[in-house]
């Protein structure tokens, strides 16, 4: 008779939970190896209609990260901006304001400064100026990696299966893959 084989994943340590600032942190550990990736999720939700108030969780979320040693921080959908709503001339004048083309002196001056040899990059969604006087909900990277533009088509994803709400107010994106070499 074949052995059975335990497939569930072994978390190797699970401290416990703890408040800083007003985010719940949770670290699992799956490795003893102090050398491998160390990746930090940020659930944050965000305020609508409050670009500032969501920029400033992003930063306080990434010092966090910072002190923790994380390698990768990653934040959710629609980071800056919150997600849609179905008054349209409501939301498109917020949207308008959240556009990633009117943040990139902050993501510049506040952002990438948090970047060094230990946090080497930070992985964000938002909205940026799309065809036709639509949107296009991308994630970018944020990389420690000289001269590597987040901005660039190539260097970001442009998210393609749209729910309906977000098919009024955004342009679908050309491909499903998004592949980059920081080495």
């Amino acid at each position: 008779m074949a052995k059975k084989r335990n497939s569930k994943k072994h978390v190797l340590k699970t401290a416990s939970s703890e408040m800083k600032d007003e985010f719940i942190i949770i670290e699992r550990v799956f490795s003893q190896d102090e050398n491998n990736m160390s990746i930090g999720l940020a659930n944050i939700k965000a305020i609508v209609p409050d670009i500032e108030a969501n920029k400033d969780k992003m930063a306080r979320a990434v010092e966090i990260f910072k002190r923790k040693g994380v390698n990768v921080a990653i934040f959710p959908e629609f980071t800056f901006s919150g997600y849609f709503w179905e008054d349209t001339n409501a939301c498109r004048s917020y949207m308008d304001g959240a556009v990633i083309e009117n943040h990139t002196e902050w993501i510049e001056n506040t952002l990438r400064p948090m970047l060094d040899d230990e946090l080497r990059a930070i992985i964000f969604n938002n909205i940026g100026k799309g065809p036709e006087g639509k949107y296009v909900n991308s994630t970018f990277i944020l990389s420690v990696v000289e001269d590597f533009d987040y901005l660039k088509e190539e260097n970001r994803y442009d998210k393609i299966f749209l729910p309906q709400l977000e098919k009024i107010y955004t342009e679908t994106g050309g491909d499903d893959r998004l592949v980059v070499d920081i080495k």
